[in-house]
């Protein structure tokens, strides 16, 4: 596996919580409307309730996505956790930063008390290592 391919494993876990966050956007969204002044002026008739109906079930549908997207999150930190736990205490770290807490290089070095290149480095071998084939 490349480390390309090792950084979108890594990079994956946050990309879901973006996912997250996202869908409660839209859930802010849905609310909104509900109190939107232009549903507040419709007769409290038929199409009202169907308006209202719909984003009820829009908005169970995004609950539930969010539930299955908080389900894979925590299946993949357990995998990354995992795989990580594997390395030297330095990479292990370093990649804990930067991928699970989402740190920044210059933010790992000034948690780990190293230069930015000792962490370049160390992010370099924790890559070659992370997820390597055990023989």
């Amino acid at each position: 596996m490349t480390n390309k391919e090792k950084k979108a494993v890594l990079r994956g876990y946050r990309r879901i919580d973006g996912q997250i966050r996202a869908a409660y956007e839209q859930i802010d969204e849905l609310m909104t409307l509900i109190k939107s002044p232009s549903l507040d002026g419709l007769p409290k008739g038929g199409a009202y309730h169907n308006q209202i109906e719909e984003i009820v079930t829009k908005k169970e549908k995004i609950f539930g996505d969010i539930n299955r997207l908080i389900d894979k999150k925590a299946e993949r930190l357990r995998f990354i956790r995992s795989e990580i736990e594997k390395l030297r205490e330095d990479e292990n770290l370093c990649l804990t930063y930067m991928y699970i807490q989402g740190l920044t290089i210059d933010q790992t070095a000034e948690k780990m008390h190293y230069s930015r290149s000792t962490v370049c480095r160390i992010h370099g071998r924790a890559l070659a290592h992370f997820m390597e084939v055990e023989t």
